[in-house]
């Protein structure tokens, strides 16, 4: 009986030690996952506003492949939880308190996380939007300048022919302004959205 007892005992110590390694192990890489997620949080910061459509462009593409890792953060974050609620019904009392405090920590983590590429990717939606404006803007004032100047540069016609001549190549010009309507809707539409929506950008305002 005493020996039996002192397997016993020896069996519940090892229970024991082998449920704290499991703890500690579980704290470690939640301090690990926590400081992972600091850090990735601080990269999505909102950058600086880019100068043309070309870095928008690139800036929302980098913001993509910056969601893909978050992908393994959030599995990461997933089998922790699940780690913590087995060793809180593994070990109970003082330790089960404490696996709450890190699961809550994580979970505030992820969503702060979430939360930070979520605004990072709707600021960026909204640059590129206004580079895409500002692009066919400059498009359209363009073919509106050399227009006008196509116009202003016919003479008067000197015989029946001429004036035939010019009044086909009014009625082209014609056909090509028509063609180009829905082109200056839409930029003003767009234009009018990215003031609805907020957009700090004033030159927004001066273009429409």
């Amino acid at each position: 009986e005493s020996w039996q007892r002192l397997v016993d005992q020896i069996q519940s110590r090892g229970a024991r030690l082998h449920a704290a390694g499991e703890i500690h192990r579980f704290h470690r890489d939640a301090s690990d996952l926590l400081a992972r997620a600091a850090d990735r949080r601080a990269q999505l910061a909102p950058p600086p506003p880019p100068r043309d459509l070309r870095a928008a462009t690139a800036l929302l593409r980098d913001h993509d492949t910056a969601e893909n890792d978050l992908v393994a953060i959030d599995a990461q974050m997933q089998v922790l939880q699940e780690e913590g609620a087995r060793l809180q019904k593994l070990c109970p009392g003082g330790n089960e308190q404490q696996i709450a405090i890190r699961q809550r920590a994580l979970s505030e983590a992820w969503t702060a996380l979430r939360s930070a590429a979520d605004e990072r990717r709707r600021l960026l939606h909204q640059h590129l939007k206004l580079h895409q404006f500002f692009t066919e803007v400059r498009d359209l004032a363009s073919w509106s300048s050399a227009l006008r100047g196509e116009m202003s540069s016919s003479g008067s016609a000197r015989s029946a022919a001429a004036a035939q001549a010019q009044r086909a190549h009014h009625d082209a010009l014609r056909a090509e302004i028509d063609a180009r309507d829905d082109s200056f809707r839409a930029a003003l539409a767009a234009g009018q959205a990215l003031i609805a929506d907020g957009h700090p950008n004033s030159q927004v305002t001066k273009l429409l």
